[in-house]
């Protein structure tokens, strides 16, 4: 059960930190 919660933790890390650099982009293009 650690190992799966390790890795879900990560992969939404992943989609937060892809999710916040999207919007930065898009800041940043406007």
């Amino acid at each position: 059960l650690t190992l799966i919660v390790v890795t879900h933790d990560s992969a939404v890390a992943r989609r937060a930190h892809r999710r916040l650099r999207l919007e930065k982009g898009s800041v940043r293009e406007i």
